[in-house]
């Protein structure tokens, strides 16, 4: 189960002094897979057809890439290895390359989400806590016995509710 995806823009070409910077866009996910030679979850992530193994991830400044101060809290820098790569480096014993891979998403939130999914930090969407904690108040005001208790759950589950709205 992938605990991120979404869309993002991978760099092709760097801006230079007469061209402007070159993105495909591509469909990203993130999710935590067992391999068969680490002992640990690793973080793969997909982008495109591709599969990678993330090793490090940061917050990159977008004002150097795009020229747009408005881009500067979008850009995430990616240190990958290529999931394939990798595999081969096992079977034949040989050295896996790293990457550097240069990430754009829509919007600054976005990026800090994936950033913690990327450090394999977990990642609970605002809108299913919300609801989560709205149903379980209507279940404990079902179970109550006490009439004012109930209500007073009912009414914590509506302003659940209305925050909900709010996401």
């Amino acid at each position: 189960m992938a605990s991120f995806q979404g869309i993002a823009w991978l760099l092709q070409e760097p801006k230079t002094t007469f061209y402007s910077p070159r993105y495909n866009q591509e469909p990203l996910s993130v999710r935590r897979q067992v391999l068969p030679f680490w002992m640990q979850p690793q973080i793969v992530l997909q982008l495109g057809q591709t599969e990678y193994i993330v090793l490090n991830s940061r917050p990159a400044d977008a004002t150097k890439r795009s020229g747009d101060a408005k881009e500067t809290k979008k850009l995430i820098e990616l240190t990958v290895r290529p999931l394939d790569d990798v595999r081969r480096a096992q079977l034949y014993q040989t050295a896996a390359r790293t990457q550097v891979l240069e990430v754009f998403v829509e919007v600054e939130p976005t990026r800090e989400r994936l950033l913690r999914c990327l450090r394999g930090e977990e990642v609970v969407d605002p809108g299913k806590k919300l609801l989560d904690d709205a149903f379980a108040a209507l279940e404990k005001a079902q179970q109550s016995r006490d009439k004012k208790t109930s209500i007073e759950l009912y009414k914590e589950a509506g302003e659940a509710s209305g925050r909900l709205k709010s996401c």
